[in-house]
């Protein structure tokens, strides 16, 4: 007999629940050293009604383990795949808005750029600050009243919103755009700290921006472009 065989039925005189034979085993891990002979006639309840070996068990829960390791990797792998793409998309953006001559210029990137580089179908810059508008251009005149009443977010908090878009604020907010918005990102504007206008991308799938989506990416366009508005507003 061994020191831990020992303790445990001096411990236990009547004999060990399953409870405390559970936290025992936990603690004398090294107990079926030199009893292999043991684990194999232990019987574990199996899914598939028939009982199965204490080695069989374990060799099943570490198969499973290690499928969900080789799946986590799997994603970590894809998602960092996805952020080098998006960053690549990203980047072209930026320069072609570096690009830009004028406010009239960095329109026409937003435009271009967004719809090649993000896959959206459609991209408003709503201003609030007639002398960002430009006729026949992208930009759209809003009052920020209008943008606060259904993005509260966007203008107290300078915060992104991101989701599937009600029918009656569409017509309302997008115009003529209203037909092609299932979903919208919008994203703030800022000069010096200011709300300015307000970056708004439109996309037919209801389900192509969502509200638990990152905008790192997106809070990033938004931040170079009220950069560039600068050219307009001094």
């Amino acid at each position: 007999m061994t020191k831990a065989d020992a303790s445990l039925n001096e411990n236990h005189p009547q004999g060990p629940s399953a409870d405390e034979v559970a936290a025992w085993l936990e603690h004398n891990p090294e107990f079926f050293a030199g009893r292999e002979a043991l684990l194999k006639v232990m019987q574990i309840p199996h899914h598939s009604g028939q009982a199965v070996s204490l080695l069989e068990k374990q060799n099943d829960l570490l198969r499973r383990e290690a499928n969900n390791l080789r799946e986590r990797l799997h994603h970590l792998i894809a998602t960092a795949r996805d952020n080098d793409q998006l960053f690549m998309r990203l980047r072209a953006q930026v320069l072609h808005l570096l690009d830009a001559r004028d406010w009239a210029g960095v329109l026409q990137a937003l435009s271009q750029g967004l719809t090649r580089h993000f896959d959206v179908d459609r991209v408003q810059i709503q201003v609030l600050d007639e002398r960002l508008h430009v006729p026949g251009s992208i930009s759209h005149l809003m009052t920020e009243n209008a943008v606060r009443q259904v993005w509260p977010a966007v203008v107290e908090e300078h915060k992104c919103w991101c989701g599937p878009v009600d029918p009656e604020v569409a017509r309302r907010m997008l115009g003529d755009d209203a037909v092609a918005a299932g979903s919208i990102a919008v994203a703030p504007l800022l000069h010096q700290d200011r709300l300015i206008a307000v970056m708004v991308l439109i996309a037919e799938d209801s389900e192509y921006f969502r509200s638990s989506m990152d905008t790192l990416f997106l809070n990033h366009v938004a931040e170079v472009t009220g950069r560039l508005a600068r050219s307009a507003l001094n």
